[in-house]
């Protein structure tokens, strides 16, 4: 697997960071593959039914460069969490802090110039525009392409690959795709 992959340039021991764990299905499996996993979470919900189901080391808070040490990891992934901070410039100068030299980063979100097809999809109609970024009721921003590969340039990261998300696997949240996986890596 890509994971796999990744974790095989350089690190011996693989240490993984999921941002925006939830409530650590995606962790648990990665722990399962023989990794050292690691996640942070915001939401009390979530975060108590991680602990109570799995046993998984994961932070109840939100991440920031404080979280933890510098370099920590060699692999850090976010799905679907990057449009729920205020501010994606302190996300990619955060993951920098925390990733080794040549670490990988793994970003998956809805995107803004795909807005229509996520409104339907969650049948989530309010948008409202700004440049590169949409504003819209359950998450604080829908980021382009453009704008958040820009962002991971200011701040230390080349970008390696965007993989189109298959609207097929995931059917249950509509048929159009609305986002993508972007790889970046830690220059």
């Amino acid at each position: 697997s890509d994971l796999k992959e990744s974790s095989k340039n350089n690190f011996p021991d693989t240490k993984i960071l999921d941002v925006g764990s939830g409530t650590g299905e995606i962790l648990d499996l990665i722990r399962k593959s023989g990794f050292n996993v690691t996640g942070v979470e915001p939401s009390v919900g979530q975060y108590k039914a991680s602990k109570k189901f799995l046993d998984l080391d994961i932070r109840n808070k939100f991440y920031d460069k404080n979280t933890f040490k510098k370099e920590s990891f060699s692999l850090i992934y976010s799905f679907h969490s990057i449009e729920h901070f205020n501010d994606c410039s302190l996300f990619f100068e955060s993951v920098n802090y925390h990733l080794m030299q040549n670490g990988a980063l793994y970003l998956s979100t809805p995107l803004a110039e795909l807005a229509e097809n996520y409104a339907n999809s969650k049948k989530n109609g309010f948008f409202s525009s700004k440049d590169e970024i949409i504003f819209c009721s359950s998450h604080v921003q829908l980021l382009s392409r453009k704008f958040i590969v820009e962002k991971a340039f200011q701040n230390g990261f080349s970008l390696r690959k965007v993989m189109e998300n298959d609207s097929k696997k995931i059917s249950k949240w509509g048929e159009k795709p609305f986002g993508c996986t972007f790889k970046f890596i830690k220059d």
